[in-house]
C-alpha cells in the first residue's frame, strides 16, 4: 500500500491550497477496497497515519509568499523549513463507500484549535 499512501498524500497536499501548512484539518475517506489493501498488508491506523504524514512534509521554500511568482503563500520567515501539511491530530480517517471500485477521497479545509472548530465524529451502525 506504499504507492497508494503516496497517492493519497498527493491528493492531500492540494487540500485548501498546496501552499497552506499546519493550520487546517482534513478527513480521509478510505473505500472498502483500499481499506482491504491496508488490512491485507498488516497496517493499522497508526501505521497508515505515520506513513501518510511522512509524505506530507512541505518545503517552506516552495510555499512561501512569492515563491514561483505566486503571491499567495506562507510567511517568508518559514523559508528553509520543513513544514507539516496538517497539525499532529489534523488527519481524520474514516471508512466509507461501497463496492464501486478503488475510489477513496478527502474532505479538506477547516481551521482547528482556538481560531477554528473541533472535529466531532459519530459512528453510524446499521
Amino acid at each position: 500500500p506504499e504507492s497508494l499512501t503516496r497517492h493519497l498524500a498527493q491528493m492531500l497536499v492540494a487540500n485548501v491550497s498546496p501552499r497552506m501548512a499546519f493550520q487546517m484539518e482534513t478527513v480521509v475517506v478510505l473505500s472498502p477496497e483500499h481499506m482491504n489493501r491496508y488490512r491485507d498488508a498488516g497496517w493499522d491506523r497508526a501505521r497508515f497515519l505515520e506513513e501518510l504524514r511522512s509524505h506530507l512534509q512541505l518545503d517552506g521554500d516552495d510555499i512561501v509568499e512569492g515563491a514561483g511568482g505566486i503571491e499567495e503563500g506562507m510567511p517568508a520567515a518559514l523559508a528553509g523549513a520543513q513544514l507539516p501539511k496538517f497539525p499532529p491530530d489534523g488527519i481524520h480517517v474514516v471508512h466509507g463507500g461501497g463496492g464501486a471500485g478503488l475510489f477513496s477521497t478527502t474532505f479538506g479545509g477547516w481551521v482547528s484549535g482556538p481560531m477554528g472548530s473541533v472535529t466531532v465524529t459519530r459512528e453510524i451502525v446499521r
